[in-house]
C-alpha cells in the first residue's frame, strides 16, 4: 500500500467545505451521539455527490488521524480514557466494569476497520486531490456559470402517458429505464442523485450542480444516448398517438386551434411547447451531464482559461456532438 506523503493544511480548504469535513468526523468520533457512525456508513458517504474531492481526501485523511486509539492525544483515546476513568471511579461492580471493558474492545475492532478503510483509500485521492488542487479553486469561480446551465435545463418526466391500440391508458415508466442503462457505470446512490435532480419535472427548483465521478467517458456519454432514445422513442410515440384522444377532446367542443402539442403540455403538466421540444432535445442531456459531472465542468474550466469560452458552445462541440451510440 502507498504511503500518504502528502498531509492536508486547515488552511487550504473553505470554511463552510471544513465544517462539512468535521461534522461528518463527528459522527464517527462522538462518543455522546446516541448513533455512532460506523463502517457500513463510510462507503455512502464517499460515495455522496454533496461532497467534492478535496472535502472526501480531509474526510480520509482526518478521520483516520482522529480514530487513531494509537496515539493519546487523539480524540478518540481521549474519550475512551475520561470513560475508563469515570467507569473505575463510580462502580464498584465488576459487571459493569467488564461491560465497559468489552464494549471499548468492540468499539476498537469498529475503529480500526473504519482506519483500515480511509488507509486503503487515501493513495487514491491524494493524487486525484493533488492533481485537481488547483483547478478545483479555480473552478469555484465558475459557480454561477454553472447554476446558469442548471437553469437553462428543462426537467424529464418519469413517467409517459400512454394509449394502447383499445384506447386505454398504459403509463411508461422511464426510471427502471434510467437504472438499467445506468447500473453498471454509476452506483445506486450517483443514480438516484441524478433522477432526484433532473429527471423529475414536478420539482419547481433548478437542478442542484452534483459532483459525480465517471470512469471512462465513452462509456458514460453511451448510456446517456440510450436514455435519450428511449425518451425521443417514447415522445414520438405518445405525439402518434395523441391525434385520435385529440379527435374525441374536440368532440367536447373544444377550440379549433388546440393541437397537439397543446394536448400534450396538459397531458403532462408542462410548462409551455418549449418543455415538449427539450423532452427530446439532445442538448438538454448533455447539458444534465455537464451540471452532474465534476470533471466535464473541469474541463471546461480548464479550456476556458485566459478566454471567453461560451459555455453553451463548449457543451454543444464536447458533449451534445459526442452523444451518440459508438
Amino acid at each position: 500500500m502507498k504511503k500518504i506523503s502528502f498531509k492536508p493544511n486547515l488552511l487550504d480548504i473553505k470554511p463552510q467545505s471544513l465544517a462539512k469535513v468535521f461534522l461528518t468526523i463527528d459522527t464517527f468520533t462522538n462518543l455522546d451521539l446516541k448513533r455512532l457512525c460506523g463502517i457500513d456508513d463510510l462507503p455512502i458517504i464517499i460515495n455522496d455527490s454533496t461532497f467534492n474531492i478535496k472535502e472526501k481526501y480531509y474526510i480520509l485523511y482526518y478521520l483516520k488521524e482522529h480514530l487513531n486509539n494509537k496515539n493519546s492525544r487523539s480524540f478518540i483515546s481521549r474519550q475512551l480514557e475520561e470513560r475508563r476513568i469515570l467507569v473505575i471511579k463510580e462502580t464498584k461492580d465488576s459487571k459493569e466494569i467488564q461491560d465497559f471493558m468489552n464494549w471499548q474492545q468492540s468499539l476498537l475492532v469498529s475503529l480500526h476497520e473504519i482506519r483500515n478503510f480511509c488507509k486503503n483509500l487515501l493513495p487514491e485521492y491524494e493524487r486525484l486531490y493533488l492533481n485537481n488542487s488547483y483547478s478545483i479553486d479555480k473552478y469555484e469561480n465558475y459557480n454561477d456559470l454553472f447554476e446558469y446551465v442548471a437553469l437553462k435545463i428543462y426537467r424529464l418526466p418519469l413517467i409517459i402517458p400512454f394509449s394502447n391500440k383499445d384506447n386505454i391508458r398504459v403509463d411508461i415508466n422511464m426510471q427502471p429505464i434510467i437504472e438499467d442503462k445506468l447500473k453498471h457505470i454509476l452506483s445506486k446512490a450517483d443514480i438516484n442523485a441524478i433522477i432526484r435532480n433532473t429527471f423529475n419535472y414536478k420539482v419547481q427548483s433548478p437542478p442542484s450542480i452534483l459532483n459525480l465521478e465517471y470512469k471512462n467517458i465513452g462509456t458514460l456519454r453511451r448510456a446517456f444516448f440510450e436514455i435519450y432514445k428511449a425518451y425521443k422513442n417514447e415522445i414520438d410515440n405518445l405525439k402518434n398517438n395523441a391525434n385520435s384522444s385529440l379527435q374525441k377532446l374536440k368532440s367536447k367542443e373544444l377550440s379549433e386551434n388546440y393541437n397537439k402539442r397543446d394536448f400534450i403540455v396538459d397531458y403532462f403538466g408542462l410548462q409551455d411547447e418549449k418543455h415538449v421540444k427539450e423532452l427530446t432535445n439532445k442538448m438538454n442531456f448533455a447539458r444534465i451531464l455537464f451540471i452532474s459531472f465534476f470533471e466535464l465542468r473541469q474541463k471546461y474550466v480548464s479550456s476556458a482559461e485566459g478566454s471567453n469560452r461560451n459555455v453553451d458552445h463548449y457543451i454543444y462541440e464536447n458533449i451534445c456532438k459526442n452523444l451518440k451510440k459508438a
